[in-house]
């Protein structure tokens, strides 16, 4: 489905003689005694209802572009209801064309998820934006773009950024009320771009530890949307930085071309965490012997188990699990901790119940950063780059750092500490960045 679409089936041919004669067995109503699936009559079952629910999903809003196409023709283009019907088929195809990948893209896209749909769902943006037309005149002949195409392409970039402003106001005025704008800056650009974040009563934090519910983004319009609010949060005085979402949105519209076991190698070698964009393991912690690493009990306990056979540390063993077997191995690593326990705060059984039992509500409810707070992150980026991690200072608030996320369930505490971090991270960042500057300056003209 990720790589060629949603209206596939579960089955393959290898000759047109065997589609032939499966199609007529369903023709002939003997699907049932001829399918693939013949011996496992409750999975073939599954998967086709599983089949319809999704087609489903994408017809109604290929249905939906096509109603609109369709009425935009004979009222705005003056066609006849032929023409609008071929201009509204057209149209709705042309909406996420699965079907079109090039010689290059087509053997890949089988290997790598969301390649061909990321490739174009940003085609389609580039081509309905007008920016296609005005590349092809500029390159074909020179020419800049017209008033026309640039009142085109900015009707096109306001009308995406509509489409997501209610709730953008919505959760903005939730956290601006709840006084929660300071809390939701210390989680990682991700989070705070990609995702609406609405603020989670304390007595839910209490009993949970879940701090935000939070809503992904539709994937284009999340971009457009991210960047409305931050010139928002930007004309109203909010710290921001223009270098993170500018990042960010590279990584998000560059097509992922490495596969998972390249990607878990490239992780485990640079202790970094693309996707989340955070350390896998501390950067203070990373040089020490295992036995030394005072936060690896904060894995998960099959993430133990496995280091106690293998020597590894168990925060890169969840980090595999995790990009290689994706909810099978967050649910394995659950499931281990709900049956032995875990003793820190961050696990409880409502959650582990929650995330597995309805995992509509587990990919919204969200715990509050510890480790990766804003602040903080900056911090360990600029310790471990110019040698820091040793520093007594800086250990000071990496301990008051795992303080803060063992009472991830008292919000009052881990408030206070949070905003402690804050005034620590941020005065000792800048102390670091002058002291890494001049051992730089040192060196440099000791090498002279």
């Amino acid at each position: 489905m990720q790589s060629v679409g949603a209206d596939i089936t579960f089955e393959s041919f290898n000759s047109i003689e065997k589609y032939e004669d499966t199609i007529k067995d369903i023709i002939e109503g003997g699907a049932s005694k001829t399918h693939a699936f013949k011996s496992l009559e409750g999975v073939y079952d599954f998967m086709r209802w599983f089949n319809k629910i999704r087609e489903q999903s994408e017809r109604t809003a290929r249905a939906s572009e096509y109603e609109a196409a369709y009425n935009h023709g004979i009222e705005n283009l003056g066609m006849s209801h032929r023409e609008a019907s071929k201009f509204a088929a057209n149209e709705s195809r042309s909406l996420l064309d699965f079907s079109r990948s090039g010689k290059w893209v087509r053997p890949l896209m089988y290997y790598i998820p969301f390649l061909n749909s990321t490739i174009q769902g940003m085609y389609v943006t580039y081509d309905r934006s007008g920016v296609r037309d005005m590349a092809e005149a500029y390159l074909k002949d020179g020419r800049m773009p017209t008033k026309k195409e640039m009142a085109r392409f900015g009707t096109f970039m306001h009308r995406l950024s509509l489409a997501t402003l209610p709730i953008t106001v919505i959760a903005k005025t939730a956290n601006i009320m709840a006084g929660t704008e300071d809390d939701l800056e210390r989680e990682p650009a991700y989070i705070r771009y990609l995702f609406w974040n609405f603020p989670l009563p304390d007595f839910v934090r209490e009993a949970t530890g879940y701090r935000w519910l939070s809503i992904p983004k539709p994937y284009d319009l999340g971009l457009y949307s991210a960047w409305v609010e931050f010139t928002a949060d930007t004309l109203r005085g909010r710290d921001t930085k223009v270098s993170e979402l500018a990042k960010l949105t590279a990584s998000t519209i560059t097509p992922d071309i490495t596969t998972p076991i390249v990607k878990v190698a490239i992780g485990l070698n640079a202790n970094y965490d693309s996707f989340r964009q955070r350390y896998i393991v501390p950067p203070n912690e990373a040089k020490l012997d295992l036995r030394l690493r005072k936060n690896r009990d904060r894995a998960s306990n099959l993430g133990k188990i496995l280091s106690s056979a293998t020597g590894y540390d168990p925060r890169m063993l969840d980090f595999v699990a995790r990009e290689l077997f994706g909810y099978p191995g967050r649910f394995a690593m659950d499931a281990f901790d709900l049956v032995g326990g875990r003793e820190d705060k961050n696990v409880t059984g409502t959650g582990l119940l929650l995330n597995n039992f309805m995992p509509i509500a587990a990919g919204m409810a969200r715990y509050p950063t510890a480790f990766q707070q804003t602040k903080l992150k900056e911090l360990m980026d600029v310790a471990d780059k110019y040698g820091y991690t040793s520093d007594s200072q800086y250990r000071s608030i990496m301990k008051m750092a795992r303080t803060k996320y063992d009472n991830i369930r008292n919000p009052e505490l881990f408030d206070s500490l949070a905003e402690k971090i804050d005034k620590r991270a941020e005065k000792l960042t800048k102390q670091f960045q002058k002291r890494g500057e001049r051992k730089v300056k040192r060196e440099e003209r000791k090498r002279k």
